[in-house]
């Protein structure tokens, strides 16, 4: 088990689907960050939704933002590492199935939580501030 140590054991981390007119974008998994030390968090993130995810999937990094998401930008601001995530397309049928899944969400969850803790571990050792 993680133990956190104190306040700067702090993450965050914002869980999304993502939509607009990706009705034909299937599997497509998307990590964002406003800061350089927030990417190996959204990296972390990235590996492990992947390892978990069917063939079908894409991913990429949305990489550093100019921190226009408002949800992460004032993480940035504030220097706790943040990252957000968008996994799967909501619009898409194919990934709308998924995202109602249980199996499915239990291990994206746990592939989330494992990133969180990786993470953190690496900061502790000083492998990221």
């Amino acid at each position: 088990k993680l133990k956190l140590d104190d306040k700067n054991d702090v993450v965050f981390v914002s869980i999304h689907t993502n939509g607009g007119d990706g009705r034909h974008i299937r599997g497509r998994t998307q990590t964002f960050y406003c800061s350089a030390d927030s990417k190996p968090l959204a990296d972390n993130l990235l590996k492990e939704i992947q390892a978990i995810a069917p063939p079908v999937f894409s991913f990429s990094s949305g990489g550093f933002q100019d921190c226009g998401l408002a949800v992460i930008n004032k993480t940035a601001e504030e220097k706790i590492p943040a990252s957000l995530i968008e996994v799967l397309y909501h619009n898409n049928t194919d990934d709308e199935l998924l995202l109602f899944d249980g199996a499915f969400n239990t291990s994206a969850g746990s592939g989330i939580a494992k990133a969180i803790e990786d993470f953190i571990e690496l900061k502790n050792k000083g492998g990221s501030k």
